[in-house]
This record gives structure tokens, sequence and C-alpha cells, in this order.
């Protein structure tokens, strides 16, 4: 029974390690010096396309909580993602509440965004609900937010679930 149970633990560590590798393959892992791992991908895809893509690796869009997780993860993402690129998908999404305003959510365990980092005249109104950030000098802003088409396809950041776990081996 333990030898069992022994052979049974050895399978899911492994397991786990050749899904941390999967990530690894696909993603470039990062950590921000405030201690938050990111999983930056620099596949083009549609907001809805990289919530699947983090999802299939039991992560998340990530959530920023402050302006200085803001400015790192900008950073970060200028060193990592091509040159000629300025936008960036983030987890967050805005969608009509029970009375009819505008409110924003993370992805990442559906928590109220309560920090906001806007582009001048952002956000505009209409039928643009994904977040996306202007990781690089764009209509003279950086590392701000803009609501966006989510058909659109740009790179993607991912972070661990709040709720699940990613292991890495």
């Amino acid at each position: 029974m333990a030898k069992q149970l022994l052979v049974g633990f050895i399978l899911s560590v492994l397991t786990m390690c050749v899904i941390a590798q999967r990530v690894n393959d696909k993603f470039v892992v990062k950590t921000l010096p405030t201690g938050k791992v990111i999983y930056i991908s620099k596949t083009f895809m549609s907001w809805y396309g990289g919530l699947d893509y983090c999802n299939k690796f039991g992560l998340s869009l990530v959530s920023l909580n402050s302006q200085n997780e803001n400015k790192q993860l900008s950073n970060v993402l200028q060193k990592v993602l091509p040159r000629n690129e300025v936008h960036c998908w983030l987890g967050g999404y805005k969608f009509q509440d029970e009375n009819g305003f505008n409110s924003l959510r993370w992805v990442n365990g559906g928590r109220n965004i309560t920090f906001t980092n806007w582009a001048k005249s952002e956000p505009s109104h209409g039928n643009e609900h994904c977040l996306e950030m202007y990781y690089r000098q764009y209509r003279g802003d950086v590392a701000t937010w803009n609501d966006r088409y989510c058909h659109d396809k740009h790179p993607f950041v991912c972070e661990k679930r709040s709720h699940g776990n990613a292991k890495r081996c």
C-alpha cells in the first residue's frame, strides 16, 4: 500500500513538472520587484483568446493593484515584447452592472478594479470592453490603460489564478 502511494505521489509530481515545463515553453516567465510572477505571451490573440490560453495552463490574465506594479509591468514588457508593438492585454473588463452603470472587474477572482491608470480621454464609451496597457510611448503616454475592442489581437500577460495553482518545478 505504501509503495502504491509513493508511486502515485511521484507520478503526480512528474505530471506537475511536465505542466510547468509546458508553461515555461509557451511564456516568458518574469518576477516583478513586487514579487508577482508574470507569464508573458508573445503570441497575438484576442482578449478572449488570451484568457482561454492562460486558463489552459492554470493561469489568468494579469491584474494590477498599484501604480508601482503597473510601472514595473510596463518596464518588463518593454524589454520582452516587440519594439513595434505598444498594446498588451490585461485581465480587466468592462460590464454594465445591475444599475446600468459601467463597472470594471478583474477576471482573476472577479474583484472590482480599484486602482486605474487610464490614458487621456479613456475609458471611452461604446463597445470597447476589454482592458489593454500602452506599455510603450503611445499618444504621449506610457504604462497607461485603454478600453479596446476585445477581438483585436495583441500579446497578453498572465498570472497565477487567485484560487488555483500553476506549479513550477
